[in-house]
């Protein structure tokens, strides 16, 4: 995919450290729910080119971002962000934390203002699953707010759910917004791990859900092996699991079990 370049149209603060950024849709950029973008900073380019561009007008930063590619950019000024949004909502929106003590690029990012852009290197989504039947999401923190977009195209597919959504994250409020309001949709919010634990094992302890639901696993890499790992010693066959990875990274998440017996 080309590097494309968006303007930054509305950045909202949720919560003490949660960002919400709205961006215009670049030419030509399509993707669909559920799917993430890899983000550039114009401090990843060179300094000089960076800093000029960053100081044109949108027609001109537009105009200079299409000789450009995602090895223009120094790694450490890039990151994979969470499509919160559609193509036929207009806009594409993002949500990310800015710690107290944050990364190059989250300290970098938090400077731009509305009227600034961002360079989109890459639209990704690997996550395939079928529109039919009831559907369990276990996400962690900002993973959920690409769920969101994910879940309507699924019930405008004529999913008729249920679908629900075990989100651990803290504060829970923060990440409400975009929420699906449909009656086969229920979200569970939980604070901490333990707590998380104890509503997914109830979940796992009904036997309609165990026997008949997908499960989708969405985080960091240690929630998704444990997760997956937990789902499958509890019965649930690989071909109800999903991840969003190509198929040649599954072998990293599903390993071949070990005899219980053993």
């Amino acid at each position: 995919m080309a590097v494309r370049i968006a303007e930054i149209l509305e950045c909202r603060r949720l919560g003490r450290s949660m960002r919400t950024y709205t961006l215009a849709i670049p030419e030509g950029m399509t993707w669909a729910g559920g799917a993430n973008m890899k983000l550039g900073l114009f401090e990843g380019l060179d300094p000089t080119m960076g800093s000029r561009i960053k100081g044109c007008d949108l027609a001109t930063r537009q105009s200079e971002s299409t000789r450009l590619t995602a090895a223009s950019f120094d790694p450490k000024y890039t990151r994979i962000v969470s499509i919160s949004t559609r193509p036929q909502d207009g806009v594409v929106v993002f949500s990310t934390r800015i710690p107290d003590n944050p990364s190059i690029f989250k300290a970098d990012l938090a400077t731009y203002e509305v009227g600034d852009s961002l360079f989109i290197l890459e639209v990704n989504n690997h996550l395939a699953v079928p529109t039919e039947g009831p559907l369990v999401l276990l996400t962690q923190g900002v993973g959920l707010s690409s769920m969101h977009a994910f879940i309507r195209d699924l019930l405008e597919k004529g999913n008729g759910g249920p679908i629900i959504c075990v989100n651990v994250v803290e504060p829970v409020e923060e990440l409400r917004d975009l929420m699906v309001s449909d009656d086969r949709v229920q979200y569970i919010f939980k604070s901490n791990r333990y707590a998380f634990e104890q509503t997914v094992q109830t979940l796992l302890d009904d036997n309609e859900i165990k026997t008949h639901s997908r499960f989708v696993v969405l985080g960091g890499h240690g929630f998704m092996k444990q997760w997956i790992h937990e789902l499958r010693i509890a019965g649930i066959e690989d071909e109800r699991i999903f991840i969003d990875r190509l198929d040649a990274q599954r072998s990293i998440y599903f390993p071949e079990l070990k005899d219980s017996n053993e």
